[in-house]
């Protein structure tokens, strides 16, 4: 539509190519178009803005609750430990009573906290094998070290294998770019 907008200090030149009845109708209903136009652009800016704000709330709204959510299967899981299945019971129901829920749900909460901990567990077990193995020790060593099996680390260490080879793979890259800037040099 536009030709040409050329700028000067506080001032726009546009030049448009138009049939008369457009350029006429542009000048009967130009301004109340603008402010029309004006008004849409708005909305939308503050649809969008709100929108995204409503976006980062609900974000923030989910990390608080999973994090509650965590922290009462710890309570509850603190609560239970070293308790026989009768007193277990019993402070379940307690625990139940306080958090205004049923004992059911404390104990799946219970559970998945449980999950989550192992998981932590398992994760950080395998990167201190991974950083065993490339610190050259034996499987044996690397299973004195962490308190497992040799057969356990060679199992950790052959599923990881896709993990090893990428990092092989960047060792020997940053080796080399190591050896060019020394060379370089």
């Amino acid at each position: 539509m536009s030709n040409a907008i050329k700028p000067y200090g506080n001032t726009c030149t546009v030049e448009l190519d138009l049939p008369w009845e457009v350029a006429e109708l542009l000048v009967e209903q130009g301004p109340i178009l603008i402010k029309e136009i004006t008004l849409a652009l708005k909305m939308r800016k503050q649809r969008t803005d709100c929108n995204a704000k409503f976006a980062a709330l609900a974000e923030q709204d989910r990390k608080e609750a999973k994090e509650r959510f965590h922290n009462l299967g710890r309570i509850v899981d603190e609560a239970l430990t070293g308790q026989t299945t009768a007193e277990q019971r019993v402070r379940l129901s307690i625990l139940a009573d306080e958090h205004d829920t049923n004992p059911s749900f404390l104990k799946s909460v219970r559970q998945l906290y449980r999950e989550r901990v192992v998981t932590a567990e398992r994760e950080l077990r395998d990167a201190q094998i991974i950083r065993f193995y490339f610190q050259g020790l034996s499987n044996k060593e690397i299973g004195r070290r962490v308190g497992t099996s040799v057969g356990n680390v060679s199992t950790i260490l052959s599923r990881q294998g896709n993990l090893i080879t990428a990092l092989r793979r960047l060792i020997r890259e940053a080796e080399l770019a190591e050896r060019t800037r020394g060379g370089a040099k």
